[in-house]
Parts: C-alpha cells; sequence; structure tokens
C-alpha cells in the first residue's frame, strides 16, 4: 500500500486511488467517533461483537483470536484497518503507517507521551494526541523487526541482542525527566497481593509461587533510575544493520530498578543474557536479575489471565525456574 495514502471514512480508513493524504490529516477529529476504534477499545474480540460483525460479516481471523486485515464496507466503500491488539485496557488499530492507540489509563497514556517526547533512544514519532478519558495517541510506524517474540527463538545474531543491551544502558543513564519521576508502573502492585491473588486462583502450585515470591522480594528495588517499565524483546526493533531502531510501548516507565528492565528483555531468552550484559557495560546482579525474572513470570500470569489470554507459557516457566 502506498505510504500515508489514507482517507477516513467511517467505519475505518479507504484504501489509495488517485490521490493521498499527508498522514498529518489523519487527526483526532476525524477518529474520535471511528466505529472501528471503538469497537477495537470496548471490546477483546472484536470481531465477534455485534458492532463489529455488523460492519465486518467475514472478518479475518488473527493470532489469537484477534481481528487480522479486516474489509468492513460503509457507504458502499471498501475501507481498510487492522487490528493489532484489543483488551479490556488498551487498543492498537492501524491505519496505514499510523498507528492509533487506544488506552483507558491516562496515566500510562501520558507516561508514554512524556517518555517518547524526552528517552534517548530510537522511539515511534508522536503524530499527534488528544488527551479525555480515552486517551488516543498516533504513532509513525517504526523500521526493522522485533529483537525477539516470546515462545520463539530470535531471529536476530548476538550483536543485536548486545546493541539492546547498549540501548538499555543509554536509557538507565539518561537523567529522570518531569513526569516520569515516579514509581515505574511495574511498581505499583504489591508483590504480597500478587502472591494472594495466585493463592487464591489456585492455577499454580502453592509452594512454586512461594518460592519465586522469595526470590522476587530478595530483589527488591535498590538502583532505582529511569525505566522501560516492559523493555520485552518484542517493544525492540532490530535494523538490517543489527542495531535498535525502535523502542515500543513506553506506557510503563518511570523510576524503577535498573535489573528489571534487563530481565523483562531477557525473559524466555536467557541464553542471550551474557550478549546483553556486554552491551550494558557495567557490573550487574544475576541474582537480582533471576529474582526480577520471577516477579515478572508471576505478574505476567494474572495479567494473562485477567485479560482473557493463555498463561501456561508463564505457569511452565515458573515450574522450570525460568
Amino acid at each position: 500500500m502506498e505510504d500515508a495514502g489514507f482517507a477516513v471514512v467511517s467505519g475505518g480508513v479507504e484504501e489509495p486511488t488517485d490521490r493521498t493524504r499527508d498522514r498529518g490529516e489523519v487527526g483526532p477529529e476525524a477518529l474520535a467517533d471511528d466505529e472501528v476504534v471503538v469497537a477495537a477499545l470496548e471490546h477483546e474480540r472484536v470481531e465477534q461483537t455485534p458492532l463489529f460483525a455488523d460492519l465486518v460479516p467475514d472478518a479475518e481471523r488473527g493470532p489469537e483470536g484477534h481481528a487480522g486485515s479486516v474489509r468492513p464496507v460503509s457507504q458502499n466503500r471498501e475501507v481498510l484497518a487492522d487490528i493489532v491488539i484489543s483488551h479490556k485496557d488498551r487498543a492498537v488499530v492501524r491505519i496505514g503507517d499510523v498507528f492509533i492507540k487506544i488506552d483507558v489509563d491516562r496515566d500510562r497514556s501520558e507516561r508514554e507521551l512524556v517518555a517518547l517526547r524526552s528517552v534517548p533512544l530510537p522511539k515511534p514519532e508522536v503524530l499527534w494526541h488528544r488527551s479525555g478519558p480515552r486517551p488516543l495517541l498516533a504513532l509513525s510506524e517504526v523500521a526493522g523487526t522485533p529483537l525477539a517474540q516470546l515462545g520463539v527463538t530470535s531471529p536476530h545474531p548476538r550483536e543485536a541482542w548486545v546493541a539492546a543491551g547498549r540501548a538499555a544502558r543509554q536509557l538507565h543513564v539518561h537523567p529522570v525527566p518531569d513526569g516520569l519521576d515516579t514509581p515505574s508502573r511495574y511498581r505499583i502492585e504489591k508483590l504480597g497481593d500478587l502472591e494472594d491473588w495466585l493463592l487464591g486462583a489456585n492455577l499454580v502450585d502453592h509452594g512454586l509461587i512461594a518460592e519465586h515470591a522469595s526470590r522476587a522480594r530478595a530483589a527488591s528495588a535498590t538502583n532505582l533510575v529511569l525505566v522501560h517499565g516492559d523493555l520485552q524483546a518484542a517493544h525492540v526493533f532490530i535494523d538490517d544493520a543489527g542495531e535498535v531502531s525502535g523502542v515500543l510501548d513506553w506506557s510503563d516507565a518511570g523510576v524503577g530498578d535498573l535489573h528489571y528492565d534487563l530481565a523483562v528483555l531477557t525473559v524466555g531468552h536467557p541464553e542471550h543474557l551474557d550478549a546483553v550484559l556486554e552491551g550494558y557495560g557495567h557490573t550487574i546482579d544475576h541474582e537480582r536479575i533471576g529474582g526480577f525474572t520471577s516477579w515478572r513470570r508471576l505478574g505476567s500470569v494474572r495479567w494473562m489471565v485477567e485479560h482473557g489470554f493463555d498463561a501456561s507459557g508463564d505457569i511452565a516457566a515458573l515450574r522450570h525456574g525460568m
């Protein structure tokens, strides 16, 4: 498809014809009442809802039950929008080379906006944003491919993981900007509350929960710096030269322990930890990385369950001490 050649219509975005528009014209006023955006925000399985079903009777099913590339018909015109992800807290809709993020939590949206305007790493460009009860944030596309996906072998060589470690260090030595001088969102949930929820859910052996919670408590949060807060490998994009071309999803950014970012970066990919630390170039406590890995896995089980996803991968990882 042509770059940025899209015109907003009710229910989506018309495919480009004989003229293209500057992507800056695709602004919040045009998208505020867009039916696809509303459907993506309000429903986890958008293609199963009455609203979306009316628009797209034969919506193409994407990974994990999300809508894939869908073509609703509105006013006898074919329109196109991609639902990248949609759950109870957030939706991301792709319109051409523009990504529209809708969040029900203003704090997350405000953190991301501050980070995208201040952190010294490659990142998406903020095209426009709109505050309100459901903030909208329009971001540019980032070149490259993810460093890795959870549960899948990384397609990138060791040098890319070294580059990711350098990027993490560059972030961690950067002064904390105004607006991010509060605890990273990973620190908001108390470990004791998380442990109680897991014990009540009876999804994981109680002894295993206690073991990983003990490791997490031992890690604590003492090396406080500016952190990404969700620096998973899928959020780090790598270009053809093996360098970091962009870091995505800054809504958990704030003050946290540097070991937490490094743990999250290598969750599911522990074989790349040495490469990450080589790039990081600073003395790191491996035990604390292990503790924060346990913390991340425990938290992930709860998040996956509460958002309607399969937590079996995280539960299996807890059993195997990964």
